[in-house]
């Protein structure tokens, strides 16, 4: 039993260090990126049914458009984890709260070396320290578990 609570510890450990690193280097980057004014075109919430049980996990979106040196861009990624592919859920409530804090002119971030890529939230800092630090927790638990 204590090998099983090794591995296992040490799994999520290496799962949150990971992430919690990949996201925290993320979040540097494109907190450095250029700030732009962008024009939310719309906004809504949409359900995604997880396919192994069934259940329902929403997620926002917000379509939004801005300019630089007159080109046109447009995008639709709102959270950091969105530049990795994942995506964010929320709870309905929780979603629709988030949304009415959305108004019509907003600020965003633009990677300056491709204008294409953009993201409306730069935030979570002390999040993604705090999913390290879990990582690290979680194998010493397993560690101390397995030698004691």
């Amino acid at each position: 039993m204590k090998l099983f609570t090794l591995i296992f510890s040490l799994i999520i450990a290496f799962v949150a260090i990971y992430y919690g690193t990949k996201l925290f280097r993320l979040n540097r980057k494109v907190s450095k990126w250029m700030k732009v004014k962008a024009k939310v075109l719309s906004k809504g919430i949409i359900p995604k049914k997880l396919s192994t049980s069934g259940r329902v996990r929403n997620t926002v979106t917000i379509e939004y458009s801005y300019k630089i040196n007159g080109v046109e861009y447009k995008n639709n990624v709102v959270f950091l984890v969105e530049l990795m592919k994942g995506e964010k859920g929320f709870l309905i409530k929780d979603g629709e709260k988030f949304l009415k804090k959305i108004n019509s002119d907003i600020e965003i971030f633009v990677n300056p070396e491709n204008n294409n890529e953009s993201v409306v939230y730069c935030d979570g800092l002390i999040m993604y320290i705090f999913v390290i630090f879990m990582g690290f927790l979680s194998a010493m638990i397993g560690l101390l578990n397995y030698i004691s």
